[in-house]
């Protein structure tokens, strides 16, 4: 397959949904942005761009990760859920918890910290560039109520903005140019739509950069047996797969739910069928193809929950 590195350069504010208004966190799953890609392949295209969209992804046509951050030119990956043993030494007793909060490392610094070779100082500050990645906000708004006599209601909305020369990265693979030139355009598409919550507002605008895929993250792609393999994508296997997937695996399971964003599904707000799935950097020692599931409860048609791996070799 080929890949192209896809850069969000966010123009607004984001608003990505932590389960409370008024929080907003830094970045989102391929989950998130599989169902955003539908939605615009739904505008751009009809029901038969969606379908068509759907059924690529299905056959393993594209693949895609999570959004991670970048600084600069520098790519940022999440820490491996795997046991390192460090060879870093330091009299510091705060050594122990830089590594713990590290949650992002560079595409670069990869082979370090699986090696154990990843200094304290380096580890200090991969933590003080996530800090300064942007800045979170709180935003007051106000609803006004349809009956003059009532009050307005004031909530808050959760944000965060980008810094500078700052956003956020997805590895995006395809099996030919012409799929990976649809896929490009979706994403730019989505650009002008926005991705993540309270896009009325203006929130979650970006302009897609696609860039080649640095050469240091292009060699983990390339497809062999290796002893251990990382997920750049919230993942699920699917359920004939699910024993081998676990066996020897490391991973972190993050609940999935949320309600359907679709005017034609039901009268009223539905939920969609929640999913325990493998976050982004679990390990595991056998590949497996997950799958797309429909999370869909009594609708009027299919809600789709991305849950392929996209894995590196480490």
């Amino acid at each position: 397959m080929i890949s192209r590195i896809v850069k969000l350069c966010f123009s607004c504010p984001v608003h990505f949904g932590e389960g409370l208004l008024e929080s907003s966190g830094q970045t989102f799953c391929a989950d998130t942005l599989f169902s955003a890609l539908c939605h615009e392949a739904l505008l751009c295209e009809g029901e038969s761009g969606l379908r068509a969209f759907v059924t690529d992804a299905q056959n393993g046509a594209f693949r895609i990760s999570d959004a991670f951050p970048f600084i600069g030119t520098e790519y940022y990956l999440p820490k491996p859920v795997t046991t390192v043993q460090s060879n870093a030494e330091s009299s510091d007793a705060s050594a122990g918890k830089q590594f713990k909060k590290l949650r992002f490392l560079p595409v670069t610094a990869l082979r370090s910290y699986l090696n154990g070779e990843l200094s304290v100082e380096e580890c200090a500050e991969y933590n003080r560039n996530m800090q300064a990645l942007g800045q979170v906000f709180l935003q007051t708004n106000v609803r006004v109520p349809d009956d003059p006599e009532q009050d307005a209601d004031p909530y808050y909305v959760g944000g965060f903005r980008f810094q500078p020369e700052c956003g956020l990265w997805v590895l995006l693979c395809a099996e030919d140019e012409q799929t990976m030139k649809k896929c490009l355009a979706l994403f730019q598409s989505l650009g002008y739509s926005g991705i993540g919550g309270k896009r009325s507002s203006g929130f979650g605008r970006f302009q897609a950069q696609p860039e080649e895929t640095p050469a240091a993250l292009a060699g983990l792609l390339k497809d062999g047996d290796a002893d251990l393999y990382m997920s750049l994508s919230i993942c699920l296997p699917m359920e004939t797969e699910m024993e081998t997937a676990a066996e020897g695996a490391s991973y972190i399971l993050i609940r999935r739910s949320g309600f359907v964003a679709s005017e034609t599904y039901a009268e009223n707000a539905q939920k969609k069928n929640d999913l325990h799935m493998f976050a982004a950097g679990s390990c595991f020692k056998n590949r497996f193809s997950g799958d797309i599931f429909d999370v869909s409860v009594n609708g009027s048609h299919p809600v789709y929950r991305y849950g392929l791996p996209l894995l590196i070799s480490l």
